[in-house]
């Protein structure tokens, strides 16, 4: 049995030689149905992040997001000091009002 060394591609519809099409064992003759490409041509333009083609307003939402959580971190770090301020100044109280140290 005599091996094809073209293939058409399902995407674009021309017949290609065998390496500019991807390995695959999912497919019969061990190659993929849409040329290389192709492919990656539909990849770049397909990724997608929440259902959404990624632009440069994806960027921009992605940075603001980024700041805020920043911030909040920076917020609770804040808050934690202080606590930490108020729990010393309590031991200090306690301290010199029983006379001992824990």
């Amino acid at each position: 049995m005599t091996q094809a060394t073209k293939q058409k591609c399902r995407l674009c519809g021309f017949p290609k030689p065998l390496e500019d099409f991807h390995t695959s064992s999912r497919h019969e003759n061990g190659r993929d149905n849409a040329c290389k490409r192709c492919i990656n041509a539909r990849t770049r333009r397909n990724r997608v992040r929440g259902g959404r083609s990624v632009g440069p307003s994806d960027y921009i939402d992605a940075a603001a997001s980024r700041r805020e959580v920043a911030a909040i971190q920076r917020q609770e770090e804040r808050a934690a000091k202080v606590v930490e301020e108020a729990c010393a100044r309590l031991r200090a109280d306690r301290e010199q009002i029983t006379g001992c140290r824990p």
